[in-house]
């Protein structure tokens, strides 16, 4: 079983709605089950980005053995939603992907590697 994560360091807020709709859209993207879904969203934060403090937003996505073709379908979705929702610019957004091993993410007293 997989378990995937995103998270989110930005300048503005974002509602439950919006958060309840990017983890619905992230577990169909993937295939996973939306319950092995994490989604963190951090708002508020004080970030320079090519030295403008305009709206911006450092993503971080962790995924155990994320496909070749997901990134670019995940960049496009989550850039899309903060776009519309956020009104931050995709041109001052990062998404970082981090694939990792089921026996390298905990769960449940255990890991990954058991589901």
């Amino acid at each position: 079983m997989k378990k995937d994560f995103l998270k989110s360091e930005g300048t503005k807020y974002l509602s439950e709605r919006p958060l309840q709709d990017l983890s619905k859209t992230l577990a169909e993207l993937t295939g996973i089950p939306e319950k092995f879904f994490s989604v963190h969203i951090q708002g508020g934060q004080k970030m320079l980005f090519g030295g403008s403090y305009d709206p911006t937003a450092i993503i971080h996505v962790t995924s155990i053995n994320l496909k070749d073709d997901l990134p670019e379908k995940i960049s496009n979705e989550v850039m899309t939603l903060f776009e519309n929702e956020l009104n931050i610019p995709a041109t001052r957004m990062y998404i970082h992907f981090v694939t990792t091993k089921a026996d390298m993410v905990g769960y449940n007293k255990s890991t990954m590697a058991n589901y």
